[in-house]
């Protein structure tokens, strides 16, 4: 995920996003999981020890990454009905629609659902969401 800051002060983000996946106008159940550069999943331990202050001050016209990571379900998923994504910048923000794309070094076209996520599933399909940090 990319946020861009477009105003003209500077503004933080703290922690990581909120993310909501809605397929078919109902939403997906989500079940976040925290991750990090270096592992893929934190342990509920380590996710306690994060420092409070994650994240990122952006002056105007700077962008700010966060990592997303999903198993995927391939065939059991609904690959055909359209998804749409909603982005709180913090947990507990008010969610704001945000734009599905594909990476100009992935190229391609996401397609009308390019979560390959499962609705229904026990605990909630997982979804691992990486802190905000500086785009490189």
């Amino acid at each position: 995920m990319t946020a861009v800051n477009t105003s003209d002060a500077a503004c933080a983000l703290r922690g990581r996003p909120d993310v909501e996946i809605v397929q078919g106008g109902d939403p997906i159940g989500l079940r976040l999981a925290p991750m990090d550069a270096r592992a893929l999943t934190l342990t509920p331990e380590q996710a306690a020890r994060e420092d409070p202050d994650l994240g990122v001050v952006l002056e105007p016209g700077q962008q700010a990454v966060a990592g997303l990571l999903w198993p995927g379900y391939r065939t059991l998923a609904d690959g055909r009905t359209p998804q749409a994504v909603r982005v709180g910048l913090a947990p507990g923000d008010a969610a704001l629609r945000a734009p599905i794309g594909v990476s100009d070094e992935l190229g391609g076209s996401p397609g009308p659902a390019p979560f390959d996520l499962q609705d229904g599933v026990p605990g909630g399909a997982e979804l691992r969401v990486g802190p905000w940090t500086s785009r490189r």
